[in-house]
């Protein structure tokens, strides 16, 4: 698990001492700041004692140099409490202001690596251009919803069987296919510009 906060970034693996019968997690950082920052905030929790992990562990040679063993529990309520501190519209911005390296450097680079990767424009263009979404009056869809949370896939919203192409939905819409898409035409690799 990857977490970025304004204190740090941080991967969170299954330590390796499971296998002990332990239930704990190992916090890495690749900045020796970023598991200050953690371990500090840990350690000043008021339900925090000193069983809740072990030392930094120096791994100078390893991917992520700083690692902690820490109990899951206890890593569980230090996540809960970032959670419940988060007072600010914008992430980005608020890592800006206590480091303003991080925020346009490695932060930007990846916001934009996600945005990018995810292609989340083309998947919202495609979900717009649904046939069926295009026939579903906008009132409908965002006034008849009924929100909801606890899924897998975090809240959303159940719609009823009307909204979704149940009975009441015309034929015209049901039927209606998507359009193909378009062939690109296949560039001859021998051939030069």
């Amino acid at each position: 698990m990857w977490i970025m906060t304004t204190m740090g970034f941080f991967s969170v693996v299954q330590s390796a001492r499971r296998l002990d019968g332990r239930d704990e997690v190992m916090v890495r950082a690749r900045c020796e700041e970023d598991i200050a920052g953690f371990v500090a905030s840990l350690d000043g929790a008021p339900w925090s004692t000193p069983l809740d992990r072990g030392p930094v562990i120096d791994t100078p040679r390893a991917d992520y140099p700083f690692r902690v063993i820490v109990k899951r529990e206890a890593f569980a309520r230090w996540l809960a409490g970032e959670v419940m501190r988060l007072d600010y519209g914008n992430f980005k911005n608020e890592v800006a202001k206590t480091d303003p390296d991080r925020s346009h450097g490695p932060y930007m680079r990846v916001w934009s690596a996600l945005r990018d990767g995810l292609d989340w424009r083309e998947k919202r263009r495609k979900h717009f251009d649904d046939p069926f979404l295009a026939a579903v009056d906008h009132d409908v869809r965002h006034h008849i919803a009924t929100p909801f949370s606890g899924s897998s896939q975090g809240a959303g919203f159940l719609f009823p069987e009307a909204a979704m192409g149940g009975p009441s939905m015309p034929e015209t819409v049901k039927k209606k296919a998507k359009p193909a898409a378009k062939e690109k035409p296949v560039r001859d690799w021998r051939k030069r510009r």
